[in-house]
């Protein structure tokens, strides 16, 4: 019985001591836990500027995650930016972008959680964001500093748009700038929309005079950041009224500025009023006084100005403001802020024309040798509506007219190749009218001496058959026989022909009724064209 119960005994103690073996050796076996296997990456560091992406490269054991403790440092992660990052083990690069705004030096710490621990692994220092000292340019590009002063430019007297100038500034810089100082007679504005960018221009409620140019001591412009650590200074002066500005003490000269008249004896320029026919005369010299310009100084420029009738009272003009020899017949003189104008007498056959203009001596100065490069578009026309003001005059002078008594005879030539006269044609089919012939409906008379032919047969101008006009008198040398005025009548045909030593015109060829609507009657007769002098003219109306 004792020895069983021994036996037991013993089975059982070694039952306990395999037992208390087994659970000793599973509490001591720890490579069951990851966070007692990762190894973390040696600390690095890093230093950027803003705007700056750098690579950071690690080894991770196990699953992690990286974050960012500032929000101006973050990782790339496709398309996005965040401040955490995860991923599976394995070799790791990440993308770390430093953000454009951080402009004050601070540090980042990157950490990195894994296995249960985390640990910072890298560290970013970003530097402080230096700016470079700004400059300020002109349009060009041109830098405005001590050395090149500002000048605003002139304005026109009055407060509307298109007499206002701007003086641009551009501001290069990155940061936000003002004007911190300029002198009470600059007025200066900018816009959201173009920030660092100022149009400047004379304040006219300054109470300064905008007229004249001055340069005062101690003007300067100074454009500065918000917080005044950086700033530049800049001189700044005014160069006065607008150059092209000139107005005048009151006068009887009309400034609509038509081109008026000169006769050749040079008495007096003459200009018609298209509405009423009334003429108004300026005699010469003509004299202006010259009221606002700027710094009270004023030139002159005289160019050629040569005309080409395109249809009968309309003419086209053509400008040359750097033509020579001018002032050898058109005289203009200087007295203080008083301007005469006189022209020498013509003696030639052909007429001549010309234009004075006034302006500021800086204007005649600074473009002197180049003023159709100025004055003239890229067509070569002279825009007269901007410069009214600037006219003095605007003349054709003209030669003498030939004084000469013509007159006109009328005829059919019958088919034996015979002269009739209108009077010898029975029922008075064509009749000649001579200047004192008031019924003539015709009011665009180019003279006095002005004759009419009334048609009522047409036959008379169809097919072979011709109208005979024979000219009367000396026919001056330079003048022709031609067509006046006839712009609808297509199908008549004006001619010249010498028989027996006399100067007829022919015409032949009948209007048709739409042509005659348009056009009531045609014109023809002796004159110089080119110098628009007519000696006789004749009407023809014809009756269908």
């Amino acid at each position: 019985m004792k020895t069983l119960y021994m036996k037991s005994t013993y089975l059982f103690m070694v039952f306990a001591m395999i037992l208390g073996f087994t659970l000793t050796g599973c509490s001591d076996d720890n490579s069951g836990d990851p966070s007692t296997s990762v190894e973390f990456p040696e600390l690095k560091e890093f230093t950027c500027n803003a705007g700056e992406t750098k690579e950071l490269s690690f080894t991770a054991g196990a699953d992690w995650t990286l974050s960012s403790n500032k929000g101006w440092c973050k990782f790339k992660d496709g398309e996005f930016t965040e401040t955490t990052m995860s991923g599976k083990a394995g070799a790791q690069t990440v993308q770390i972008v430093i953000s454009e705004s951080q402009v004050t030096a601070d540090i980042a710490e990157l950490t990195l959680n894994m296995g249960g621990k985390s640990q910072v692994i890298c560290k970013v220092a970003c530097q402080e964001k230096e700016y470079a000292d700004f400059i300020v340019k002109d349009e060009a590009g041109n830098e405005y500093n001590s050395e090149n002063p500002l000048v605003i430019k002139g304005s026109g007297l009055t407060d509307y748009a298109y007499d206002i100038v701007y003086t641009t500034i551009i501001v290069e810089t990155e940061l936000t700038v003002g004007i911190s100082e300029k002198p009470d007679w600059v007025k200066a504005q900018t816009s959201e929309e173009t920030p660092g960018v100022f149009q400047l221009t004379f304040d006219k409620t300054s109470g300064v005079s905008p007229i004249n140019s001055f340069n005062n001591e101690g003007d300067k412009i100074v454009i500065a950041t918000k917080d005044g650590s950086k700033s530049v200074e800049i001189p700044v002066s005014y160069e006065g009224l607008k150059e092209t500005v000139i107005t005048y003490v009151e006068t009887e000269l009309d400034f609509t500025k038509n081109h008026l008249i000169l006769d050749n004896n040079s008495t007096y320029f003459s200009v018609s009023n298209s509405m009423t026919g009334e003429e108004t005369k300026y005699s010469l010299p003509l004299t202006l006084t010259v009221d606002q310009v700027r710094n009270g100084e004023f030139g002159y420029i005289i160019g050629s100005v040569e005309r080409e009738e395109v249809y009968a009272n309309y003419f086209e003009y053509t400008y040359n403001f750097d033509a020579t020899d001018m002032e050898s017949w058109v005289k203009v003189s200087v007295d203080g802020k008083k301007v005469s104008l006189d022209v020498e007498k013509l003696t030639e056959d052909k007429e001549r024309g010309a234009i004075v203009l006034l302006f500021s001596k800086d204007f005649c100065d600074k473009y002197k040798g180049r003023y159709n490069e100025v004055l003239l578009d890229a067509e070569g026309y002279f825009d007269s509506y901007t410069y009214q003001n600037n006219i003095m005059v605007s003349f054709t002078q003209e030669p003498e007219k030939k004084s000469t008594n013509l007159e006109l005879k009328g005829y059919v030539m019958n088919s034996e190749g015979t002269l009739i006269p209108f009077s010898d044609i029975p029922d008075d089919p064509v009749m000649l009218g001579d200047p004192n012939t008031e019924f003539f409906p015709y009011e665009d008379k180019m003279t006095d001496n002005f004759w009419s032919v009334l048609v009522s047969d047409k036959s008379l101008m169809e097919g072979d058959n011709k109208i005979y006009l024979e000219v009367v008198g000396n026919i001056p040398e330079g003048y022709s026989v031609g067509v006046m005025n006839n712009w609808a009548w297509t199908n008549v045909k004006t001619t010249s022909e010498t028989i027996d030593g006399k100067t007829y015109i022919v015409i032949s060829g009948t209007p048709t009724q739409e042509q005659i609507d348009k056009q009531p009657i045609m014109t023809v007769g002796v004159a110089n064209f080119d110098m628009g002098d007519f000696l006789i003219e004749c009407g023809i109306q014809v009756w269908l």
